[in-house]
């Protein structure tokens, strides 16, 4: 019975193949964007799934009170409080401390700059990190070791080629030996690294007392509970241990799962608040609204070619055939189309895959044979097929044949109503996700468009390696002497992060200043003018750093703290320093893109820098400037390669979430008008074939083509109306909402919601149009020669 079931739905969607194409296409459209947007969210909740321990292993966040307000970090554990944890906190097992960093290892003449993390060797087993070559056990043992991943291996040695033991040149003055070589791990964790060096050659530098205490923060703190250990017993342990070691009860860590480090990191007075979770929930939910989008279609398609079935349904009826049978057979159509859709899919997904990456910026793959992926594909499909085809097969298998067959059944009353509700829903979900876009891509320029305080155009960054410090002056004279470079300045800290910061601090002219967080830069003299930020009262530094040693300049916010009048002349106590106030820089933007940015204090001091600024001439060839940096730096530092950013483009990183959203939003606007308009076609292709006679007898009257057009097309115009009032509202609130997460937003325009709803008249006003000018100039002897 279900062959002959899967014969009938074979022969009828043949026999009507023009629908059937629609009804498929726009299927495999939403089957698509489902894939498409499943395969990004399985990426993202499965980011860390790399790390066996679940459930045991945590990382260590801090969270600090400063002016009433708690502030979580990373990064921001001291030395020795891993050490602390594991010998007073029974619930846990292993502690270790990790401190990033930047190697470039040497062989021959290969050379390669990669990340990774000095380490304890209680990491190896919190993580169970994989190896290939050589044991984990004791593979941070010594003083000289190091291990490095697979890529690293081949990349430096070539592959099949053991590379344990062998001995590497490390920044071009270190040795290390390799005592083990590990897995790669995947992009999707949170803590990457792509080598393990021991945490006591990081500690055994030269001037590391600072990082034995406890006042210090510079480490990321990993912890792992023994089998059965009491999360809440252990976390309030954790909590109090930092406040007595510090005698400081505003500053305590707690416990972060591995399971929130990616989905759930955000927080707001120091509790999770959102986080990647609510654009993965988000992401979930657009690939429902465009699935139900392509199933409306395929509903309206359906119940609009009612009456040339109804004889077919009347006949079987007679015949002895169910309702039951019936709705088995129109059911079994529908899967039909949504299995060919399915099939037609993968098709599109794999040409569509290459882009789609380009797009998120992630390397994401679609395996048919994982029993994942292909059961997720099928299900996504079944689901499409039940979906679309439960309202078509209940309402044509309802006909009775008496009235059919007479000809009294026609397409009216509730089914007639059912089938604009869902051409409402339809245009109402592409009209919201058109003012979505365009408000998503508002708040982006606008914050993008926000006065930073400084200039970030034709600014490169180059890291410090080598001895560039050493031979700044020399470097900086070479580079202004070729006439492309205008400036050149030192920092300790990236421009557009939060860098180092710290309180206790006293000054004239303040209160409770020992509760205010400020940041610290460490910069050449040239600083200010490469980054053209404004000193609006004093002066700045002097080439000569022993000249202002003990001199500051501190930013517009920093000197009102200070009191009235000008802050020049007043002094600062930084924990043993006594400095005084020199200049006054206007306020610049940094860290939180969308806030306010802290306090600065700026220190005349070369030797802590780690960036490089350079601020090149606008009118010089761009190619021509960089080729001439990387000769005057292989010149003066000549054992490492030349590597650059542009400071634009790291502030563009700095939106990479929200401008994911908005091309994703584009993307699936895009995709969601597609598939509204191959509903409506063929809704407005099957309304002209109705009403061919109708026309047929008002051309022989005198009807012009135009009033024609006008005739067709003004019952779809009334339904993408009613759907610009159903979603301007929505789309209203639904915006509200997301832009009050930002600080520093835009105010939402009406003139958005009209220019949304122009563009859906129009694009449906073509869509109509096609089949209603085709109809119109359609001989009217042809359609009236049967009468």
């Amino acid at each position: 019975m279900f062959k002959n079931y899967l014969k009938t739905a074979w022969r009828s969607l043949w026999k009507n193949k023009g629908y059937s194409a629609l009804n498929i296409f726009g299927l495999a459209i939403g089957i698509t964007c489902a894939s498409l947007i499943f395969l990004w969210v399985e990426d993202e909740v499965s980011f860390n799934s790399v790390f066996p321990k679940q459930d045991s292993v945590y990382y260590l966040p801090t969270n600090q009170e400063y002016e009433g307000e708690w502030r979580t970090f990373y990064q921001s554990t001291p030395g020795p409080l891993a050490k602390a944890l594991k010998d007073e906190i029974p619930e846990i097992v292993r502690a270790a401390r990790t401190h990033g960093s930047n190697f470039l290892f040497t062989e021959g003449e290969n050379t390669l700059s990669r990340f990774g993390r000095y380490a304890d060797s209680d990491i190896l087993k919190i993580l169970s990190l994989k190896f290939v070559e050589g044991p984990a056990e004791n593979a941070l043992g010594r003083p000289d070791a190091i291990i490095i991943n697979q890529k690293i291996a081949e990349d430096l040695f070539g592959e099949n080629v053991k590379a344990l033991n062998k001995v590497i040149q490390v920044n071009a003055t270190e040795s290390y030996t390799i005592t083990g070589v590990m897995k790669t791990l995947p992009e999707n964790v949170s803590f990457g690294f792509e080598w393990l060096a021991p945490m006591a050659r990081f500690l055994g530098g030269k001037n590391m007392e600072w990082a034995q205490e406890y006042g210090n923060n510079f480490a990321d703190t990993f912890v792992e509970l023994a089998p059965g250990a009491n999360f809440d017993r252990a976390d309030t342990k954790v909590r109090k241990l930092l406040p007595v070691k510090t005698d400081n009860p505003d500053n305590y860590a707690f416990l972060h799962t591995i399971k929130d480090w990616h989905l759930r990191s955000n927080f707001k007075d120091g509790k999770k608040d959102g986080g990647q979770i609510v654009f993965v929930r988000l992401m979930g939910l657009v690939a429902m609204i465009i699935l139900l989008i392509a199933c409306i279609n395929f509903m309206n398609l359906s119940t609009a070619r009612s009456e040339k079935r109804a004889n077919e349904v009347g006949v079987r009826k007679v015949l002895g055939s169910g309702k039951k049978s019936l709705v088995a057979q129109f059911m079994a159509e529908a899967i039909i189309t949504a299995l060919l859709a399915g099939m037609l899919s993968i098709i599109l997904v794999a040409l569509l895959l290459p882009q789609y990456n380009m797009l998120i910026g992630k390397q994401l793959n679609l395996v048919l044979f994982n029993s994942y992926h292909g059961i997720a594909l099928l299900v996504i499909t079944l689901i499409c097929g039940v979906l679309a085809g439960w309202y078509p097969a209940f309402y044509l298998s309802s006909f009775k044949p008496v009235d059919v067959l007479k000809g009294a059944r026609r397409v009216q009353g509730s089914a007639n109503f059912i089938r604009k509700g869902l051409v409402v829903s339809q245009f109402s979900i592409s009209i919201i996700f058109i003012i979505s876009t365009i408000i998503i891509y508002q708040q982006i320029e606008h914050v993008k468009g926000r006065d930073l305080g400084f200039a970030k155009d034709n600014l490169v960054k180059v890291p410090i390696t080598g001895d560039i410090i050493k031979n700044f002056d020399a470097i900086k004279n070479d580079l202004i002497a070729t006439g492309k470079i205008e400036q050149v300045g030192l920092s300790n800290s990236n421009m557009l992060s939060d860098g180092n910061n710290g309180s206790g601090l006293q000054w004239q002219g303040g209160t409770d200043t020992e509760d205010v967080l400020i940041s610290f830069r460490y910069v050449s003299s040239d600083f200010f003018k490469t980054f053209g930020l404004d000193i609006i009262d004093g002066r700045g530094f002097s080439p000569n750093i022993a000249s202002d040693s003990t001199n500051t300049l501190v930013t517009e916010s920093f000197a009102k703290l200070m009191g009235p009048g000008s802050a020049v002349g007043k002094t600062i106590d930084r924990w043993e320093e006594t400095y005084t106030v020199i200049g006054v820089v206007k306020d610049y933007l940094y860290g939180n893109m969308y806030g306010k940015s802290d306090p600065v204090m700026f220190i005349h001091n070369n030797q802590f820098a780690r960036q490089l600024y350079i601020k090149t001439n606008a009118e010089s060839d761009l190619t021509e400037t960089l080729s001439n940096l990387e000769s005057i730096l292989k010149i003066h530092n000549p054992a490492f390669p030349f590597d650059y950013q542009f400071v634009d483009d790291v502030f563009d990183s700095k939106f990479r979430s929200e401008q994911l959203m908005g091309r994703l939003s584009r993307l699936f606007a895009l995709l969601a008008i597609v598939i509204s308009c191959l509903g409506l076609f063929g809704l407005s292709a099957y309304t002209a074939e109705q009403r061919r006679k109708e026309i047929g007898v008002r051309k022989v009257l005198g009807s012009s083509v135009s009033g024609i057009v006008q005739l067709l097309s003004k019952d779809f115009m009334r339904l993408v109306l009613v759907s610009l009032f159903i979603a301007g509202p929505l789309a209203w609130w639904l915006m509200r909402n997301w832009l009050q997460s930002f600080a520093y937003r835009i105010e939402i325009n009406p003139w958005v919601f009209v220019l949304a709803g122009l563009c859906a008249i129009c694009i449906a006003l073509l869509t109509v149009s096609f089949q209603a000018i085709k109809a119109a100039v359609a001989n009217p002897v042809k359609s009236l020669r049967t009468e």
